[in-house]
C-alpha cells in the first residue's frame, strides 16, 4: 500500500529533535537542521519583540522619528551591512536571487526607500508617529498572527505569479499547519514520482483551499518574518545601547541561537565569546567543537542584520 504522502528526505527538512534547548553543559549538541532551526529562531524572535516593544516601543519611535531621511538611511545601512536594498527590487531580481537561495529576497518590499518612508494607513493604525518602519514594528507586536497570514497570503500570491520560485521541482509538496499556534510544524511531506494522480488531485485541492500550505509559499513566508523582526531585533538593541545606555539581556545573535548547533542560547548554560562578544553558544562543548574557545576572530566584532 503506498503511503501518502512522504515526509521529504532532503537533510534541510529531516524529522528533528522536539526541544530547541541543549540538555548538557560540557557535550556538543547535535546539530538541528534548517527547518527546524528556522522555526524555532522566528519564535524567539517574536516572543521577545512582542515582550520588548510594549516597554521600549514608545522610546525607540520617538528617536526614530526625531532622525532626518539621511540619519535613518545611514542606520539601515550600518546595521545591515549595506546588505538591504536602496529601492524595491524587480520581479527578475527577486526570482534570481530566491532561486541562489537568497531568501531575504522573499522580503522585496523592505528597503531604505520604504521604510524610511510614510505609512499609508492614515492614521487608521495603532503605532507612534507616522512611517512605514513603525507601522510595520507595531504590527508585528500587536498581531502577530494577522502578520503571519498576510505574509503566507503575500507569498502565495508571488508564488502563482510565478516570481517565487517552487522549491520541490516540480512535486506537490506541502506543510501541515499545527492545531496550536504555540507548536512547531512537521517538515515538509512531497509527493514521489510514483504517488496516484487522484492523490496528488486531492492534495493540490487542500493547497488551493488552505487545508494545507504549499511548501514553498511556507518556506517563504518564514523567511519575511525571520528577516523582518530580525532588523527589528537589531534596531532595539542600537537604540537599547546608544540611547538608553543599556545592554541587552537578549540581544539579537543570542535569540538566533548557538553558532555550533544552531538551538537556543537561553539556558543557563549559554556563554558568549569573551573576546568577540558576538558568538553565542548554548554550552561549553559546543564552543570547543565550533573551534571557538581560543576566538578565530581575536577581537570585539559587531553583527549585522543581514539581507542575505
Amino acid at each position: 500500500m503506498y503511503p501518502i504522502p512522504q515526509r521529504d528526505t532532503q537533510p534541510r527538512n529531516a524529522e528533528q529533535p522536539s526541544s530547541g534547548i541543549a540538555d548538557g553543559k560540557d557535550v556538543a549538541q547535535e546539530k538541528q537542521t534548517k527547518w527546524l532551526t528556522n522555526l524555532l529562531t522566528a519564535k524567539r524572535y517574536e516572543a521577545e519583540f512582542g515582550l520588548l516593544y510594549p516597554k521600549i516601543g514608545k522610546g525607540f519611535s520617538e528617536w526614530w522619528n526625531e532622525m532626518d531621511d539621511k540619519e535613518k538611511k545611514r542606520l539601515l545601512l550600518d546595521l545591515t551591512h549595506a546588505s538591504i536594498p536602496m529601492k524595491e527590487i524587480s520581479p527578475a531580481e527577486i526570482t534570481a536571487g530566491l532561486s541562489g537561495h537568497y531568501m531575504s529576497k522573499a522580503l522585496y518590499d523592505y528597503n531604505v526607500h520604504s521604510l524610511t518612508g510614510p505609512c499609508t494607513c492614515n492614521k487608521k493604525c495603532n503605532h507612534y508617529f507616522n512611517g512605514k518602519l513603525l507601522h510595520e514594528m507595531a504590527d508585528w507586536a500587536s498581531k502577530p498572527r494577522e502578520k503571519e497570514l498576510e505574509n503566507l497570503s503575500l507569498c502565495k500570491t508571488q508564488r502563482n505569479l510565478g516570481v517565487f520560485p517552487d522549491m520541490y521541482n516540480g512535486k506537490v509538496a506541502f506543510v501541515s499547519p499545527p492545531s496550536r499556534d504555540e507548536d512547531i510544524p512537521d517538515a515538509p511531506y512531497v509527493f514521489t514520482d510514483t504517488a496516484p494522480a487522484s492523490d496528488v488531485r486531492t492534495f493540490k485541492e487542500y493547497i488551493s483551499r488552505g487545508i494545507m500550505h504549499d511548501a514553498s509559499v511556507f518556506q517563504y513566508a518564514t523567511s519575511r518574518k525571520i528577516c523582518s523582526l530580525q532588523l527589528f531585533l537589531k534596531l532595539f538593541d542600537e537604540y537599547q545601547v546608544k540611547v538608553r545606555r543599556t545592554i541587552p539581556a537578549n540581544p539579537m545573535e543570542r535569540l538566533s541561537g548557538c553558532v555550533h548547533c544552531f538551538r537556543s542560547c537561553q539556558g543557563t548554560s549559554s556563554k558568549l565569546c569573551p573576546v568577540c562578544k558576538t558568538s553565542w553558544f548554548c554550552c561549553e562543548g559546543c564552543m570547543v567543537a565550533a573551534g571557538h574557545k581560543v576566538c578565530p576572530l581575536k577581537r570585539e566584532y559587531e553583527s549585522k542584520a543581514l539581507f542575505e
